[in-house]
């Protein structure tokens, strides 16, 4: 998926969507069969209980859906279900394309790599708005205005002057920028967290301060990136940013 301000979706191998626990468990991995076959099987109709992630006729964040039918008719064809009641395995993701159902109601969902998946929101995403202007954010109830900050654990960059300097740089809907957010509030390391999406300016700071880390910019193909203590991360290795923080 390409992001404003040319950031493209995380291609990071670990975990799509961060979901609750279900009552259905996924099969183990083996040599022998392929990832998707570890995805529960689910069944997308009228009346089920998932949330849908799309892309807006015109807009270039996604917006979340709590029934099928709030799907706009032209946001139909590729659209992300999060399903209710289920535990997704990680690297997994269902898609589903709402314009017409079967004779029973259900509508085709296919499950999808990461890298299936990025490819497959790139290809929904309308053309990204011209550079400078503020995108509408992909998640509306956490009513930040643009260009806000969203501190993670409730403390600024001013506030952690002389401690850790942690900034992430994701989207809203990064299973690795959440994976990243629980480790950061687990841990009570505070950060601050920018989206890149919904953030007037986040992406361009992010690329400032990959050149000051010494990062080539154009480098920063996906989400999260981590700023931690003038060192720049691209992804989410727990190990590096332990290395990173400030003892103490």
């Amino acid at each position: 998926m390409r992001l404003p301000a040319r950031v493209t979706l995380s291609l990071l191998s670990s975990t799509l969507l961060a979901l609750a626990c279900g009552k259905e468990e996924a099969a183990p991995a083996t040599p022998e069969a392929p990832l998707a076959a570890t995805a529960p099987a689910i069944t997308v109709k009228a009346g089920e209980k998932h949330l849908y992630r799309y892309f807006p006729a015109g807009g270039t964040a996604l917006k979340t859906a709590n029934s099928l039918d709030d799907v706009p008719s032209a946001s139909r064809e590729t659209v992300l279900v999060i399903p209710d009641g289920v535990d997704v395995p990680p690297g997994l993701a269902y898609v589903a394309d709402l314009r017409q159902p079967a004779a029973d109601g259900t509508y085709p969902v296919k499950v999808l790599t990461q890298a299936e998946f990025d490819a497959a929101m790139a290809a929904a995403r309308p053309a990204s708005p011209p550079a400078g202007a503020a995108t509408a954010g992909a998640t509306s109830a956490g009513g930040r205005a643009a260009g806000s900050r969203r501190p993670g654990s409730g403390t600024s960059t001013a506030q952690n002057a002389g401690k850790n300097e942690v900034i992430m740089f994701s989207t809203s809907w990064c299973g690795v920028c959440s994976q990243a957010r629980r480790y950061f509030k687990n841990k009570g390391i505070d950060f601050v967290e920018r989206d890149v999406e919904e953030e007037a300016g986040a992406a361009e700071e992010m690329r400032r301060r990959a050149t000051e880390a010494g990062l080539d910019p154009r480098s920063l193909t996906g989400v999260p990136v981590i700023w931690v203590n003038g060192r720049m991360f691209p992804g989410f290795d727990p190990n590096q940013i332990s290395r990173a923080l400030k003892p103490g």
